[in-house]
């Protein structure tokens, strides 16, 4: 009788243990417990940018190793970055608060001509033109942030933009709705949700535009570029923010955590396991699906698995190819993969940003068909942003990385 009780017992916690759905959610390593205000992620490297009380930090090991990025002490409330890897933050010290600029991916910080009370969100445009949401209205700039010019809705409070395909700009404010600029921002047009207070807003692949609520509550859909709203669910709940990735599934973060919806928002699924806090105030996403999570006072989560990304790489098939290396940022030593479908003649050039040659991996050897890995650790040179070159007969293709020591 007690061998069958113990082999029930065996039994029922294998089972258990086979059955057991793994967390969704994983807390990362930082940064700290600091007040998570805005999460960025940079679309070349996939290096996650954090927004928070206590300046920017930053990572690219999936939240593995968080790192200071400059403007210490400084209250963060907003980040962006741009193709180039340059970053732009909204930080203050008074209340009053200023735009900065890094080119060196943190290294030095530029406060630029914009102050305003409450920076809000930054947004870039396929033409580089930055757009930012202020306490006062929209400000934008055309010259990588040098110079700012109120370009509409003056004297209101804008909290988000959304910018699609045809580079339509949307805009959500604190109690005025949506408003809708086709010209790059020149002119600006109420669309809808008049007298709704909208603290979030994106747009899907489909075209499709969600904006979330926080004092009405709830998420909205337009499926017409904005003319006309339907309320779609969450409708008791206070939205804080939105991200949607490739294959339109909707993650709305909210004060009772994070909820999907794969229906284009037709229906909800909350996904809380691994969160041991929920008030979920922003997102990111890296190029290959992770998620970030940011959750005030309590530090920066990841999703454990990629969620479904499109265009997925058919690996059967050889093409020229150069991947991103890894790990990236890196110190002291970070690893480059390429291939070649055909022998051909190979140089593999390491450049700094102000486009100097500074190492020569390898130069003008003809190389079999194959998949390579090369190491590169530099030892005498800074900080910063380098880029790799690979040029093979007449396939050239370049890519970015960060040495962080």
């Amino acid at each position: 009788m007690n061998r069958i009780f113990i082999f029930s017992v065996f039994f029922l916690f294998i089972v258990r243990n086979l059955c057991a759905q793994p967390n969704f959610w994983e807390l990362t390593n930082g940064p700290g417990n600091n007040q998570v205000n805005s999460l960025a992620s940079d679309p070349t490297t996939g290096f996650i940018l954090a927004g928070t009380g206590d300046g920017v930090f930053g990572t690219g090991t999936n939240g593995n190793n968080w790192v200071p990025m400059g403007l210490t002490n400084l209250y963060v409330l907003s980040i962006a970055v741009n193709s180039s890897g340059h970053i732009f933050a909204g930080a203050s010290s008074t209340g009053l608060y200023d735009a900065y600029r890094s080119t060196d991916f943190g290294s030095n910080w530029t406060m630029l001509s914009l102050t305003a009370n409450g920076i809000w969100e930054f947004d870039i445009n396929s033409q580089g033109h930055i757009f930012a949401a202020t306490g006062a209205g929209i400000f934008r700039s055309t010259d990588n942030g040098d110079n700012w010019t109120e370009v509409g809705l003056a004297d209101t409070c804008v909290t988000s933009f959304a910018i699609n395909s045809n580079g339509d700009i949307f805009a959500s404010t604190c109690g005025d709705g949506i408003f809708h600029s086709n010209d790059n921002g020149d002119h600006w047009m109420q669309v809808g949700l008049v007298d709704t207070n909208v603290k979030t807003i994106d747009v899907s692949p489909n075209g499709y535009v969600y904006a979330g609520s926080w004092m009405q509550t709830g998420i909205y859909r337009s499926i017409d570029n904005g003319n006309t709203w339907t309320q779609t669910g969450l409708q008791s709940t206070p939205i804080n923010t939105l991200v949607i990735n490739s294959i339109e599934h909707i993650f709305a973060g909210t004060i009772d955590g994070v909820y999907r919806s794969t229906d284009n928002g037709d229906s909800w699924v909350q996904i809380n396991s691994g969160l041991t806090s929920l008030d979920v105030g922003s997102f990111a996403i890296k190029p290959d699906g992770i998620i970030f999570a940011g959750i005030w006072g309590s530090g920066v989560f990841r999703s454990t698995e990629t969620t479904p990304i499109e265009n997925d790489r058919d690996n059967s098939v050889i093409t020229f190819s150069l991947d991103q290396n890894y790990p990236n940022p890196f110190n002291p030593a970070t690893t480059i993969e390429f291939s070649l479908p055909t022998a051909a003649e190979v140089s593999l050039v390491i450049y700094n940003v102000a486009g100097q040659e500074v190492e020569r991996l390898i130069e003008r050897r003809t190389m079999a068909p194959g998949q390579y890995s090369v190491e590169w650790a530099p030892r005498a040179l800074p900080s910063g942003v380098y880029f790799y070159r690979l040029t093979a007969g007449s396939f050239t293709q370049s890519r970015k990385m960060v040495l962080m020591k």
